[in-house]
């Protein structure tokens, strides 16, 4: 059976989800800060096994742009966004982080990296 349209969801199926205008960022959970080239993103990450190894991947916004999409602040972030756009780091590998990492225009991150044994 089809999903029912948004006027048709329940209380508990997430209807209040749909009913107002929320932009994309304000949705994005943040439990975890990590510092990638020297900049700090807030995100969260996910720890998974590849071929027996546990890597872990985090996805994040710059820390002062999930703050004005958390305040509701849209038009300063896209402002900020715009001017920032060829300012990120393009390095492809960060050192400290000990892995691969993808900063997008948008300030958006990508990174993965091998977890060590403890």
């Amino acid at each position: 059976m089809a999903n029912p349209p948004p006027g048709n969801l329940t209380k508990r199926q997430g209807k209040g989800h749909f009913e107002t205008f929320t932009h994309a960022g304000t949705g994005i959970v943040q439990d975890v800060t990590h510092t990638i080239h020297g900049r700090t993103f807030v995100g969260t990450d996910h720890v998974f096994r590849l071929n027996g190894v546990r890597v872990e991947a985090f996805s994040g916004l710059a820390e002062n742009l999930f703050g004005h999409l958390r305040d509701g602040r849209v038009d300063q972030y896209r402002h900020e966004t715009n001017a920032l756009r060829d300012s990120w780091p393009t390095d492809p590998w960060d050192a400290k982080w000990r892995g691969p990492v993808s900063i997008h225009p948008d300030g958006t991150v990508m990174a993965l990296r091998r977890l060590r044994l403890r």
